[in-house]
């Protein structure tokens, strides 16, 4: 039987988590990172359960995810951006999103659908970041201090300053 998720994905997925929660502080700060996640549509039921674990039942403020929510080989299209939206909306804590080459980038490729990446970065803006419901990032006060470029902000958490680029 083949895995639903890659071993390296869970290795990096679980290293984060080590990572990010670990530490001698009395109150260390806790959250739930990510990335090279959903590769395809049958992963992302499964990524639902791995972040409601993570997540709804352990107090964490956010979840971080990296980037490349698609597989770079995968085609580029507004149904895929959806549905990640939607798996985003549907958390309970804000979402900090770093979109990744394989949503725009790589798009132009022919096995991505030969899609123009500007085109593609400008959906990818509507779809995560005009919609306030999405991310729900106003919860954590982000700064953004490049106006056009709305995946470009920081925030604070205590005395952790968090940067996506």
């Amino acid at each position: 039987m083949r895995p639903i998720f890659a071993p390296k994905l869970i290795l990096r997925v679980l290293v984060a988590w080590g990572v990010f929660v670990g530490g001698a502080c009395a109150d260390p700060l806790r959250f739930f990172a990510l990335g090279d996640v959903p590769y395809r549509a049958s992963e992302v039921a499964p990524l639902t359960e791995l972040l409601r674990g993570a997540v709804g039942y352990r107090n964490l403020p956010f979840i971080v995810h990296v980037g490349d929510i698609k597989k770079g080989r995968e085609p580029c299209t507004d149904e895929g951006l959806d549905a990640i939206a939607a798996l985003f909306r549907a958390q309970p804590v804000p979402v900090v999103y770093a979109p990744g080459d394989n949503e725009w980038t790589d798009c132009h490729r022919a096995w991505s659908g030969e899609r123009d990446p500007m085109e593609r970065l400008a959906r990818l803006r509507e779809v995560f970041f005009a919609d306030e419901s999405v991310l729900r990032l106003g919860a954590l006060a982000p700064v953004r201090t490049a106006p056009g470029y709305p995946e470009i902000y920081y925030f604070r958490h205590g005395d952790v300053l968090f940067a996506a680029l």
